[in-house]
């Protein structure tokens, strides 16, 4: 402890995890006004899975299906299914709609400010100071970069995860029965998968904060019931998802790092890990989207952002070697960062996207470090080093407050991801889906054409201009053009045919319209259009 330091908050730690708490809640309240939005609507209303809270074989046995129409994007997480099965059923028994968005929303935010919580309970248990360790706890409750995993209802999971970890650390530190400490760790793994990466966070605080007492240094019996719960969980997680190889396949558009070679595709990452870490120093520019083209590709050596990452990669392990033993939470900070993120980096394995939410357990590391770095300040110029962290903390919270905005409807969502995201595909897709939807055709048109600019092989994009140029009043060449170039990528789209065809019957272009017609019938003898297509030729 620094000598001269002001009062502890340590003499009223109640006092200390309220304080967290209330914060934590008091900047994400103004969600509890929103909707549901994009992927929550997917997953929420409707779903047979959040039917019975109670059926906890079904629960456990069953995938997480991310997307309703889809077998694409299912998972494993039994808990996070459960927690919404349960704000259903809770809904429900008060005589509301089952998928009424308060509740969701309320639960999301009492579990955020758990987390927060405990961070502040886990870094006084390592024995870090009090001042810095409220200063962590409360930066990580208000900083932005959260705001996805708060603020949309199905990210949950991150949130879960984190609680589940940490409960595991906290309860691996304070030496409690094994058993315990498994099921805590059982319970992060059904959050979110990513979550098995505690117990190696777990190891690596084990040697850089060593008991006192020599016999409990090293837990082994913690370890392997640790990693018991480990194997429980693979074991089922390999027995709930063999029978759907689907939810293995990754689209490109959603994660373009799975086509690039592996060196490519870990140096490409790298320099996104550098953009996460500087949102969390400066949250301005957070997005919702990393899909294709958003991610730029490391072309090879030349390329600064890869010197800048050996640069980082190289002060980081300098700094663990020489703090170690002076300053053990420091290392840990730097290592657990990587550590947590080691799953969801898209460096040892690829997955489903990229994504902010992914840094919500990671950044509870990163708030550390930033907190420690405070508090050296504090020990310097402690006035200045006060007043920067008030500054930070209300700056953040302000920001964070801001961008839960986001997250109000459909209409602030897709236009903020298209502003936010300028070179994604998916994103000027789906606002221009949006848009399309609710009739503005003309406004859609050139978000179909910025997707197209991007990437021009989905037959889709093509699909969708061209019912937005039709709806619009374009001229009839820019309409037939589109849907020419829907069929062009997919000569069995039989919408896009259908279309093309009903358009060049209005425009009086039958000859061509009934090779179209034709070619429909030869894919689909029994396709629902064909009879009105066939009456508007005067075929019968």
């Amino acid at each position: 402890m620094r000598g001269s330091q002001p009062a502890s908050p340590g003499s009223r730690p109640a006092l200390a995890c309220l304080i967290v708490a209330v914060v934590a809640l008091a900047v994400y309240a103004n969600t509890l006004g929103h909707g549901l939005v994009c992927d929550d609507l997917e997953v929420i209303p409707g779903n047979p899975a959040l039917a019975d809270p109670w059926d906890v074989r079904g629960l456990v046995t069953s995938p997480y299906r991310l997307g309703q129409r889809t077998l694409i994007g299912l998972a494993y997480r039994p808990l996070t299914v459960w927690s919404l099965a349960l704000n259903h059923w809770v809904n429900e028994a008060m005589g509301r709609p089952g998928e009424d968005p308060v509740g969701f929303h309320l639960l999301n935010i009492a579990l955020h400010a758990g987390v927060s919580v405990l961070l502040l309970a886990w870094l006084v248990s390592l024995g870090m100071e009090r001042w810095p360790a409220l200063g962590a706890a409360l930066l990580f409750a208000v900083h932005p970069i959260h705001t996805e995993a708060v603020a949309a209802v199905i990210n949950r999971s991150e949130i879960l995860a984190a609680l589940g970890g940490l409960s595991f650390l906290i309860l691996h530190r304070q030496r409690r029965p094994a058993w315990l400490g498994a099921l805590a760790y059982l319970g992060a793994m059904w959050g979110k998968e990513s979550a098995i990466a505690f117990l190696p966070l777990a190891i690596a605080t084990d040697w850089l904060f060593p008991d006192r007492d020599p016999a409990r240094r090293r837990p082994w019996g913690a370890y392997v019931t640790s990693l018991v719960a480990m194997g429980a969980w693979l074991t089922l997680y390999r027995l709930v998802m063999h029978d759907h190889p689907e939810a293995q396949a990754t689209p490109f558009l959603d994660n373009p790092l799975i086509a690039l070679p592996p060196v490519t595709r870990i140096l490409t990452a790298a320099r996104l890990h550098l953009h996460y870490l500087r949102l969390q120093l400066d949250s301005t520019g957070l997005s919702s989207d990393y899909s294709f083209n958003q991610i730029p590709v490391v072309a090879g050596p030349a390329d600064p952002f890869l010197w800048l990452a050996v640069a980082v990669l190289a002060g980081g392990a300098w700094a663990v070697w020489r703090l170690r033993a002076a300053r053990p939470i420091v290392p840990l900070a730097i290592l657990g960062y990587p550590i947590l993120f080691a799953v969801t980096s898209n460096m040892v394995v690829t997955i489903g996207c990229t994504a902010e939410r992914h840094v919500y357990a990671p950044s509870l590391l990163f708030c550390v470090l930033l907190a420690e770095a405070g508090w050296w300040l504090a020990g310097r110029w402690r006035v200045a080093a006060a007043a920067g962290s008030a500054i930070v903390l209300v700056l953040f919270g302000g920001l964070t407050m801001a961008r839960n905005r986001t997250w109000a409807g459909e209409d602030a969502f897709f236009r903020a991801q298209a502003t936010n995201a300028p070179d994604s595909v998916r994103a000027h897709y789906n606002l221009g889906s949006v848009l399309l939807k609710r009739g503005e055709a003309g406004a859609a048109v050139p978000e179909f054409e910025r997707a197209i600019a991007i990437y021009p092989n989905h037959p889709d994009l093509f699909y969708n201009l061209g019912n937005a140029l039709r709806l619009s009043g374009a001229v009839p060449d820019r309409v037939i053009v589109a849907y020419r170039g829907a069929v062009r990528l997919d000569p069995g789209n039989l919408p896009a045919r259908s279309n093309l065809a009903m358009f060049l019957i209005h425009v009086g272009r039958r000859r061509e319209a009934r090779q179209e017609v034709d070619e429909v019938a030869h894919l689909d003898p029994g396709y629902h259009s064909l009879p009105l297509l066939r009456q508007l030729l005067g075929r019968r």
